[in-house]
């Protein structure tokens, strides 16, 4: 099993900086991302984070990824 928690914190992080959409992410996630899994890419990786974040209720997506589970 692979540890997502550098990809999790960059992700947090970035989010948290400004509310973003996918594509918006700061640079160091992208690099994350791509450092765990070049066979699939980057983006496949921060999609399955993303969703594995909102699930736990750390992030939620209105327009934007934001901070906290949704209001």
């Amino acid at each position: 099993m692979k540890d997502y928690s550098k990809v999790d914190a960059a992700i947090l992080q970035s989010i948290a900086d400004r509310p973003s959409t996918l594509s918006g992410l700061s640079t160091q996630a992208w690099q994350e991302a791509n450092a765990l899994n070049a066979s699939c890419g980057a983006m496949r990786v921060l999609d399955k984070r993303l969703q594995a974040l909102r699930k736990k209720g750390a992030i939620h997506f209105n327009r934007e990824w934001k901070l906290g589970a949704k209001p």
